[in-house]
């Protein structure tokens, strides 16, 4: 039977191909048409008439190829019953039909004589024959039909192309029944429209569906033993039949072929009728010789009995309640890996919303479902009715307003709007066939019924047939195929959302699929010296990728601990031409030069939402694709579980609760057993102590701290420890160093020190301490710390933390520093507790360095400050506290200078450089942009540029375990300890001095004791020798990198030491020196089969020959000679002997002329787009030479150039390639000696601007309470 009248005799897929400047046809928001490339201009052809007439030269043939004969072309495009599993390619044709453009046409006699031409863009093309037209030949590749597309488009001789295939393209079942069911194919043998049907032949030809994709029927149930039916009725694998055992233990015995909701058990036979019919419109066995044919041929169906013999559910809201539960079962089975991808539902109620159905389908939605419904049959009358325009007839579910749900109406046979069915501009999306249909009963037996029942599953079975198709395939995109494939009908125009009737075939031809991108690697860095990670990702489509989508912002890839997107992100390598596949590889630069402590931790990778699309312009959305890790410190641990649990085996080096969780009890255990210092990540989330006890293990109750250790969190606002209330929530046992970072200290409860009791050497450094409490023992609501203990406290907060005893934010009894620190709202109780803020003991040291205390309350003395023992302040606010008597402070305290304090009292030991009994104008404790929450000082406030800036202790420490050797691509670390400096540094200057005989292959980092990394150098200086006394300073006049070895005097490093500013300079430092490179060979090679002439329309081509040459590329560099009289004229590429091909340039320089003596170098710093002709420099080529890094350079290099246009000429005259390699020669070299100038306060004193006030600092909030898993 011939085609229908719409359809066009060469389509793939709906497409063809073309040069042409075509006008469309838009059908609302489906774009039918064809492909345009850009319009070409005839030049010297006789005329136009002459390229469009037939002549018969351009009617020879050619010998028959062996491959495959136009019978298996034809069959390979209509086929009547694949069955293609999910990730498997429906066979692509073989034959193409090309057309050249006029100027490729002139000067060509025959079809004989185009091979070159189609050859052009590498695939090789056989001519069969002519078909008559000048340069319209009928061609055979064995390439698929993505390369061959891509081939072809990108070819400028080409006009256009389409693959070949049979002018009629249609599938007909043997079904004896299917010549009666007009939805299916409608050739008037009802009385009705021609054509008035879902076009099913046609997208038989394409897909029959398959036996992978299962669409659930909710009805009342179906008869799974009817021969027509039976073949695709889906079977549960985990279940056994009849055993009365829930074999799969999913809650259901005996659900071999789905479940009876209604009736309670395992068996959904059919008892009525209705979910019979229903189910053999979807998927009826086709082409089985038997009855009718459902649309798709062998999709499974999953009976859910909902409904039952009266074809009514349970009296009251029961029936809701089944399908709710039918519903959470499809979910489930789902998630199981069972692959339901549709749920047709032929049913409905009057009335209004169920907010908890309504729950169970946008919950369907998301695990991958489309939930297609029945929009209703109208009144008591048979009469359909507006669902917009009358709540009290609104049809639910189908009436949802939810974005996986199709309402679906009913059609008849011309193309009108079914008597009986609903409608709405807002409520109902689409007709389909439901007048009339022939369809499967119970026994057997066939019958025609009459419903939007009848209509709901025609939507389903093609719902189906798209997911065979394209298996990958959302919801939205389905459901959008649906949609934009819709044939329009002006009788639906002004009662339906999407105005049309479903065409399955349109279906299958919209392209409303998007890219879906696939992590295929992402390297773990382990251990120093790593400057990158390389992320490798396939983008699909079921097209083609545009491949000018693909680039650096395409990935979002962020730390987990605390969500810092990472910058610079750069692409590596993709494909030349768009592909259905593009494999990318991405580069993720370290973000210092080299991964280093600071950097270690968990990498989440993301897909950016519309970064990436089709030809069609279909956009990818957002989604996580993977992670990586860096792990570059010895002894770091992990914790990935916010749950409570001990590890299972202390000591063994593995932070484990026995279940795969590293909890932080785990992982502090961990710690405590094993020797020297380790480090503990903890990423976002909220930690809550659950086990009781009180042994000092940590193995319960509160976290004991007892071998040296460093614990990061994520940021004080990120990641919270709550003890619950159950104990403090750290104890750092005497003897040990210990640094906690980064962490919010909350919840808990002891005698003294409610936070924290500290017996050892702690620092807090950007922690919050709140919400802590001391009660029956001797205070320290917040931080207690005991005698011959010493406490540092850097920018951080202790606030809102409560004691019965004195010292309700800190109680000191040993030797404390507080910088850039704040205590606020603390409450010392009790009638004889002072110190509401601070309590100082009568044998401690406490030094406040730019910190703030206010807002405190004690019940006798002190409210802010209890000095006792020896108290010293510098730059310090101590303001607006309370107490029954010396509101802010009572003692002595030993002033430093620039203090302010609102209330002095009967204290004393204030300078005449501080400013006494006046309002500071604090603001309220809050977010002010820091790593903790601070008072910032509000307009007008007196302490406003009143700190000291002047005084400064300059030190230096020089390293004792040098010399040490270096050696090739190896890591030497040297350490020096500083001890007895300042508690924060203010200016920080190394001094080094370093033999090596080849410089440039160093990189050279900075780490201080609380582990931050600072990158000194990298690849500085070329081939020169020797660092002699080379100081860097940030100051320094002249940045490193623009001197040369052997770099005596002051220089700028690359990175900046005022990363250190602020940190306590106490304990080791680490000098890492890293040589990348054994000595390195470059040599020049030039071309020796040059000149060249440059052709119009042509690719030149000249060949180098690279041997004696050992180990791999390094670097590479271009130069070339040529002469040409319009430069934007030439496409450039170089090509290895392995065949990685590169870019260098397309069509630069406008009409200039020439490059003369032009280096094309990745490190210039012009890129050659920017260039003007000659292009007498150093440029960065287009694409990056870097993508030959790592292959052996011998064999023959290509290098192409292209003419695009017509009227120049020009000539190559040389080219030549720079190639650096490893050389044979091993270097040596040694660290001789390095120091640290350190500049910092003297111990009771920080150089800062008054107070921590000042300093904006953030917010900290708690968290939501998830797993950081």
């Amino acid at each position: 039977m011939s085609a229908k009248s719409r359809r066009g005799s060469f389509h793939k897929n709906g497409e063809v191909h073309s040069r042409r400047l075509d006008t469309c046809k838009v059908w609302r928001g489906r774009r039918v048409g064809l492909e345009h490339l850009e319009e070409r201009t005839l030049l010297s052809m006789a005329s136009g008439a002459d390229y469009n007439q037939v002549d018969p030269q351009w009617f020879a043939e050619f010998a028959a190829p062996s491959s495959l004969s136009l019978a298996e072309t034809m069959a390979l495009n209509s086929q009547v019953a694949p069955a293609y599993g999910p990730q498997e390619a429906r066979p692509e044709p073989s034959r193409w039909i090309v057309r050249l453009t006029p100027e490729a046409v002139e000067g060509i006699g025959s079809p004989a004589q185009t091979s070159d031409y189609l050859a052009w863009s590498g695939i090789s093309f056989q001519v069969l024959r002519g078909l008559g037209l000048p340069g319209q030949v009928l061609v055979q590749t064995v390439q698929s039909a993505a390369a061959v597309e891509g081939s072809l488009r990108a070819n400028p001789y080409v006009a256009s192309f389409e693959a070949d295939g049979p002018i009629s393209v249609q599938a007909f079942p043997n079904d004896p029944e299917f010549s009666r069911q007009w939805g299916l194919y409608n050739t008037g043998q009802t009385g009705g429209t021609a054509d008035a049907d879902i076009d099913a032949p046609e997208a038989w030809a394409i897909t029959t569906g398959s036996p992978e994709v299962v669409v659930a029927v909710l009805d009342t149930g179906i008869d799974y033993t009817h021969p027509d039916l039976a073949a695709n009725v889906w079977t549960n694998p985990g279940e056994v039949p009849g055993d009365g055992v829930d074999n799969d233990n999913n809650g259901k015995i005996d659900d071999v072929h789905g479940y009876d909701f209604y009736n309670r058990d395992g068996d959904p036979m059919d008892d009525h009728r209705h979910g019979t019919h229903v189910a053999g419109t979807i998927a009826a066995a086709g082409n089985n010789g038997a009855g009718v044919t459902g649309v798709s041929w062998s999709t499974r169906l999953m009976p859910l009995k909902i409904l039952g013999e009266d074809n009514r559910g349970r009296d009251g809201e029961g029936w809701k309640a089944d399908a709710i539960e039918a519903l959470n079962y499809l979910i489930m089975m789902r998630q199981r890996g069972v692959q339901v991808r549709v749920a047709n539902n032929s049913w409905g109620y009057l009335g209004s919303s169920s907010p908890e159905l309504r729950a169970r389908i946008q919950a369907v939605g998301e695990a991958g479902i489309l939930f297609v419904a029945a929009a209703g049959n109208g009144d008591a009358l048979g009469r359909g009715i507006d669902s917009d325009e009358d709540p009290d007839y609104a049809f639910y579910p189908a009436s949802e307003d939810l974005d996986n749900i199709i309402s679906v109406t009913a059609s008849d046979y011309n193309d009108q709007l079914a008597r009986f069915s609903n409608y709405g501009l807002t409520s109902v999306d689409i007709a389909a066939p439901g007048a009339g249909i022939l369809s499967t009963e119970p026994g057997g037996l066939y019958q025609s019924r009459y419903g939007t029942s009848m209509a709901a599953p025609h939507v389903s079975g093609v719902a189906a047939l798209v997911w065979a198709n394209v298996p990958n395939a959302t919801v939205a995109e389905v459901r959008d195929a649906i949609r934009y494939g819709a044939d329009p009908i002006s009788a639906f125009q002004d009662k339906l959302a999407w105005g049309g009737r479903l065409n399955a075939y349109g279906a299958l031809t919209v392209d409303t699929v998007a890219p879906h991108a696939k992590l295929d690697n992402a390297a773990h860095v382990t251990g120093p010296g790593a400057t990158e990670v390389l992320i490798t990702v396939t983008h699909s489509d079921n097209r083609l990728i545009e491949i000018d989508s693909l680039d650096p912002l395409d990935l979002v890839v962020t730390r987990l601990w605390d969500g810092h997107e990472m910058e610079n992100l750069t692409v590596v390598s993709k494909p030349a031409s768009n592909a259905a596949n593009a494999t990318v590889v991405y580069r993720v630069p370290a973000p210092n030069g080299t991964w280093g402590a600071m950097d270690d931790g968990d990498y989440q990778i993301w897909l950016r939402a519309g970064q990436v699309w089709d030809t069609s312009g279909n956009r990818a959305g957002a989604g996580f694709l993977g992670s990586f890790n860096v792990d570059t410190t010895p002894g770091l641990i992990r914790v990935n579980s916010t749950a409570d649990a001990a590890d299972a085996n202390p000591g063994d080096g593995i932070a484990d609760d026995g279940s795969g969780h590293s909890t932080l009890r785990a992982a502090i255990m961990q710690a405590n057993a094993l020797a020297g210092g380790n480090t503990v990540r903890v990423p976002p989330g909220i930690y809550r102590l659950s086990i009781a006890g009180t042994d000092d293990d940590a193995a319960s109750g509160d976290l004991d701290i007892a071998g040296n250790l460093t614990l990061r969190g994520a940021g004080a606002d990120k990641t919270v420890i709550n003890a619950a209330g159950l104990d403090r929530v750290f104890h750092v046992l005497p003897g040990v160093k210990v640094t906690l970072s980064g962490v919010t200290i909350t919840g808990g409860s002891a005698d003294r020190g409610g936070g924290v009791l500290n017996s050892g050497a702690l620092s807090l450094v950007d922690v919050s301490c709140s919400g802590n409490t001391a009660a029956g023992g001797s205070g320290g609501g917040g931080v207690f710390n005991e005698t011959a203990a010493a406490l540092t406290m850097v920018r951080s907060t202790v606030a809102a933390n409560s004691s019965d005893q004195s010292g309700g934010g800190m109680r000191n009894e040993g030797a404390a520093t507080a910088a850039n620190s704040t205590f606020s709202g603390n409450r010392a109780t009790g009638a004889a507790a002072s110190g509401g803020g601070v309590f100082s003991g009568s044998t401690s040291t406490l030094t406040l360095l730019s910190t703030t205390i206010a807002d405190n309350s004690a019940g006798a003395g002190g409210g802010g400050l209890f000095a006792s023992g020896t108290v010293v302040a510098n730059n310090t606010i101590i303001a607006a506290n309370t107490a029954a008597s010396d509101p802010d402070v009572q003692g002595a305290v030993g002033s430093q200078g620039h203090n302010l304090v609102g209330d002095v009292g009967g204290s004393s030991g204030w300078s005449p450089s501080d400013v006494l009994n006046v309002d500071p104008l604090l603001g309220p404790l809050q977010d002010n942009g820091g790593s903790t929450w601070t008072h910032a000082l509000l307009a007008g406030s007196p302490a406003i540029d009143a700190g000291d800036v002047e005084r400064v202790l300059e030190q230096t420490f020089s390293s004792t375990d040098v010399p040490k050797p270096t050696a090739d691509q190896t890591l030497t670390s040297s350490t020096l300890e500083v001890s007895g400096a300042g508690d924060a540094i203010l200016d920080l200057d190394v001094v080094l001095g370093i033999d090596h005989t080849y410089v440039g292959d160093l990189e050279v980092y900075l780490t201080s004791p609380r582990g931050r990394q600072v990158e000194l150098f990298r690849n500085v200086g070329g081939d020169g020798d020797d660092f002699t006394n080379t100081r860097l300073d940030d100051e320094a006049d002249t940045p490193l990198a623009a001197s040369s070895a052997p770099f005596t005097g002051s220089f700028r490093p690359q990175g900046l030491l005022s990363a250190f500013d602020g940190e306590d300079p106490t304990g080791a430092w680490t000098l890492s020196v890293y040589d990348q490179l054994s000595i390195r060979d470059v040599q020049t090679i030039p071309a020796a089969d040059v000149p060249r002439q440059i052709l119009d329309y042509a690719t030149s081509a000249s060949y180098l020959n690279v041997s004696g040459i050992s180990g791999a590329i390094l670097d590479i560099n271009v130069t070339l000679d040529l002469t040409h009289t319009w430069d934007s004229d030439l496409d450039v590429r170089l090509t290895s002997p392995s065949g990685t091909q590169v870019e260098l340039f397309t069509d630069v320089g406008s009409f200039g002329r020439n490059f003369t003596n032009t280096t094309l170098d990745d490190e210039a710093l012009t890129a050659i787009t920017a260039g003007v002709a000659p292009f007498s420099a150093s440029f960065r080529p287009e694409g990056s030479l870097a993508a030959f890094d790592g292959e052996d350079p011998t064999g023959t290099w290509k290098l192409e150039i292209y003419d695009d246009a017509a009227g120049d000429v020009g000539t190559l005259n040389s080219w030549a390639l720079s190639i650096t390699t490893p050389g044979a020669t091993v270097q040596t070299g040694a660290i001789n000696n390095w120091s640290l100038v350190l500049a910092s306060r003297p111990t009771d004193s920080i150089r800062q601007v008054f107070a921590a006030s000042d300093v904006p600092r953030p917010t900290v909030q708690v968290p939501p309470d998830a797993s950081p898993e």
